[in-house]
Formats: structure tokens, C-alpha cells, sequence
């Protein structure tokens, strides 16, 4: 019996293990960006929150006002096909976001709302002491499409700004999907960051309420990168002086490249062109005693300077 038990309870004791390593890996920490979250495969670490009643749901809108998603087909929106709940009090929580790694961060979603004008409405909120406590993003006047009232009589997140309005009722609804964003840079440097966006009603009127998509966080002033993923190709742009780091590591910014007009490679064992594409205003392409068997995308449609090229073996 002794023997039984002990086995019972490793048994226990290893399925408690698993079952926490799947929730941890399920809800990894975002440390690379940009990020951006279309929810085209799913919730993607997104959860629903809710203290009295929620209508928030995941999956291709078709009520009468919203209906279509910004991107794809799934958007998040307050009942898919109807009107949100009377005195309802949810939300949704993004992911943990470490924000030592951005420089400049920004936060940009697409937003549709139409709900009760200065009654019911949405608003987004950061914490940074594990949910402890929220403050808003932003306020009214901030960003772009951001918070236009300050009046919420059903304290969305405990306080009265955010979004609200209806096309019915007074007219303040968003007129369809807007692109909001806001810099969050209070929260440059901060380890831990997650983000809610809270909706609340009141017991009287309902509309269709909020649609909620295609959610980043990134940093405008960011260098753009692009991949070049054949080393042979790399070498060559740092032996022509364009690769600015000198240092081969399947990538080149777009400022190194996009002012480049002529490209001349000779003698390398070039298969993988991938990257050339990003060369935008190149207008002649000479490729000599290239070594590689095969070669992959090479391709000079939709190169609208490019006047001559020149390929001799």
C-alpha cells in the first residue's frame, strides 16, 4: 500500500509539473518586436477577465453595425451578432510584455465602437505590478482616434474616460474600424507590462458595443531590417561597402539599401537572392561567374527603374 500511494503521488507531483510548464510556455513573455496579434489563429495568449457578466467573444463579427473583422476574419467584439449585456464589467488581457528591450514604444489596435454615448463604453489600461494596479493609456486629445469623452457614467476600469458613442443614439460612435495608437513611453524600461481593454454597461440601454483587432506594440523609429538569409549574398554587400555592420548575420537595414541603383557581383556563390527585392530603385544588375548550382528568387518584376541586366557565366 505504501508503495501504491508514492506512486500515486509522483504521479500527481510530475502531472503538476506538466501542467504548469504548458501554462507557463502557453503564456510566454513577449520580448521581441515588433509584435502584432491579428487573432486569425486564436486568442494568442489574450484572456477574458470579467467580474459580473461579459458578451466579449472571439471569432468573425456579424451583427448589423459591426460586422467584419479589421483584419482577416476574427476580431474580438462585445457579442458577434448582437447587442453586449446590461451592467456588464469584463475584460481583455493581453499577453506580458517586457519593454526593457523597445526603444520607442508605441501601441497601435484597430477599434469600432458604438455603444450608449457617455453610459457604456471601453477604455485601455497598462499595469506594471502584475495586475495589481491600472492606470490608463493616454487620454483624451492624446494619439491618434484615442479617448474621446471623459464622461462614462459606468466607469470602464474604475474611472470615466475612454471610448463611447452610437450611430443611433448621438452620433459619436467611430463610423466603422479606426487604426488608434498611442506612444506608452512611461513604460520604457519596465520588465513586466500588460495591457487590458475594459468595457462596462449600465442597466438601461445596449448596443453592439466594441470590436477589437489586429493589436502591436512597436517602435516607429526603429531601423527596418531585411533579411538576407544567403551568406554568400551578405558577403557581397559588405564587399561593395552597402552592409553598414560588416558583419554577417543574414540581415542588412533598409537605409543601407534603398538608395542603391547599380549592383555589380562577381565571383561568388550566390543561391539565394532573397532581400534583392528590397532594392527599389536599383537600375542595373550585373551577375558574374556566379559558382552556385541552382539559384532561388531571382526575380525582376517588380523593379520599375531597373533598365539593365546583365547575368554572364
Amino acid at each position: 500500500m505504501i508503495k501504491l500511494c508514492a506512486i500515486n503521488f509522483y504521479k500527481h507531483i510530475y502531472l503538476f509539473i506538466v501542467l504548469g510548464f504548458l501554462s507557463i510556455s502557453l503564456n510566454a513573455q513577449i520580448t521581441s518586436f515588433p509584435y502584432e496579434e491579428d487573432f486569425e489563429s486564436g486568442a494568442a495568449g489574450w484572456t477574458l477577465n470579467f467580474s459580473n457578466t461579459s458578451s466579449w467573444q472571439l471569432g468573425s463579427p456579424a451583427a448589423t453595425i459591426i460586422n467584419s473583422a479589421a483584419s482577416g476574419n476574427n476580431a474580438w467584439v462585445t457579442n458577434l451578432t448582437g447587442s453586449y449585456f446590461p451592467d456588464e464589467d469584463g475584460y481583455l488581457l493581453s499577453p506580458e510584455f517586457d519593454f526593457s528591450v523597445i526603444v520607442n514604444p508605441y501601441v497601435e489596435f484597430n477599434l469600432w465602437w458604438n455603444s450608449e454615448g457617455d453610459w457604456d463604453g471601453a477604455v485601455l489600461q497598462s499595469s506594471i505590478d502584475n495586475q495589481v494596479s491600472w492606470q490608463n493609456v493616454g487620454t483624451v486629445g492624446s494619439g491618434t482616434n484615442w479617448f474621446n469623452t471623459v464622461e462614462i457614467a459606468s466607469y470602464p476600469g474604475g474611472q470615466p474616460q475612454g471610448w463611447s458613442g452610437s450611430e443611433s443614439l448621438d452620433g459619436n460612435d467611430s463610423g466603422g474600424w479606426l487604426t488608434a495608437s498611442q506612444d506608452v513611453f512611461h513604460l520604457i524600461g519596465e520588465t513586466s507590462v500588460f495591457f487590458r481593454l475594459v468595457f462596462a454597461s449600465d442597466n438601461i440601454i445596449e448596443d453592439e458595443g466594441i470590436g477589437f483587432d489586429l493589436f502591436k506594440v512597436y517602435d516607429p523609429f526603429s531601423p527596418v531590417v531585411r533579411n538576407i538569409p544567403d551568406p554568400q549574398f551578405e558577403q557581397a554587400l559588405i564587399d561593395l561597402g552597402i552592409d553598414s555592420d560588416a558583419t554577417i548575420n543574414a540581415s542588412v537595414l533598409q537605409d543601407d539599401i534603398e538608395l542603391i541603383t547599380n549592383l555589380n557581383l562577381t565571383s561568388y556563390d550566390i543561391s539565394n537572392f532573397e532581400g534583392l527585392q528590397y532594392f527599389s530603385l536599383l537600375s542595373n544588375f550585373t551577375l558574374i561567374d556566379n559558382q552556385a548550382g541552382s539559384i532561388s528568387n531571382l526575380n525582376f518584376s517588380g523593379f520599375s527603374s531597373l533598365t539593365d541586366i546583365g547575368i554572364y557565366n
